[in-house]
């Protein structure tokens, strides 16, 4: 057991080796008043879920978030892109990968930091 853990860890680590990106800070009001306005838009969008929202970053206009919902409509916890009042969430299964691919944008897959937030590897 004692030699299978450091080959995982090792494993984890070079498949997000490349991944330098770093979250908005929290501590920021802007990031505050950001989160809140997308947790009620998502919740909206859900019919009218609580939602726990983490802004990931945002490009040309889009949120990137991982949101937390619960309500009438069941709980979720995933990825999300927000534009405007439309909200995108990947697909269930073998979707997921793809669809978070499609959602998140090319230079964040380019150097495969945001999507290993996102995506196992």
């Amino acid at each position: 057991m004692s030699r299978v853990l450091p080959l995982i860890t090792v494993v984890l680590v070079v498949s997000c080796g490349g991944a330098s990106y770093v979250l908005p800070d929290r501590a920021d009001d802007r990031v505050k008043a950001t989160e809140t306005d997308l947790a009620q838009v998502i919740g909206a969008a859900r019919g009218g879920d609580d939602c726990d929202v983490r802004l990931l970053g945002e490009s040309g206009g889009s949120f990137y978030v991982w949101a937390e919902c619960f309500g009438a409509s069941g709980g979720i916890s995933a990825p999300m892109r927000v534009d405007g009042d439309e909200v995108h969430l990947p697909g269930d299964g073998g979707q997921y990968a793809d669809d978070v691919r499609s959602l998140f944008p090319a230079e964040n897959q380019a150097d495969n930091a945001m999507m290993c937030l996102c995506v196992p590897p």
